[in-house]
């Protein structure tokens, strides 16, 4: 109540063996750049996944490294940038793009779950935008990529 959102709308792709990309990603730069400086760990057994990818990236690193420097890059608070909660995730998608929900990957959400679980959703062979299913903080995986978001309070 009482704030505007942001949120990017660049399309997530279909899985295709972890080397998916979302197209004309405009954090590719960003994300390539904190792979090479290691902020954004390249286990083993996920190397095939490009560093411009938004996949493979835990809900530790995007709160810890990658949401304060898109709040770096578009000079505002780092309490401004998160991820879409759950209901938001789920009612934009709905309402306007409902072609978050049609794709056979999935995205993290600001959600937290018990002691150190996050929510993610959106994976349309498990059920679209009602998706909703959880792993720990530290998990990444080549399916799972992350949209964030910008939260605006308006002025009075």
């Amino acid at each position: 109540p009482g704030v505007w959102v942001l949120v990017d709308k660049t399309a997530r792709p279909n899985y295709k063996k972890g080397e998916q990309l979302h197209k004309n990603d405009p954090l590719a730069d960003l994300l390539k750049r904190l792979r090479g400086e290691r902020k954004i760990e390249v286990p083993s057994e996920l190397k095939h996944v490009p560093q411009t990818s938004r996949f493979a990236v835990s809900p530790n690193e995007l709160r810890q490294v990658v949401l304060p420097e898109i709040a770096k890059l578009l000079g505002i608070e780092v309490s401004q940038v998160r991820l879409p909660k759950e209901i938001e995730f789920n009612v934009i998608g709905n309402f306007k793009h409902p072609e978050w929900g049609t794709v056979n990957t999935a995205e993290w959400l600001d959600d937290n779950f018990e002691d150190d679980g996050r929510l993610f959703g959106g994976h349309s062979g498990r059920g679209g935008l009602s998706l909703v299913s959880c792993r720990w903080s530290g998990y990444r995986h080549d399916r799972i990529a992350f949209r964030p978001l910008v939260v605006v309070s308006p002025k009075a």
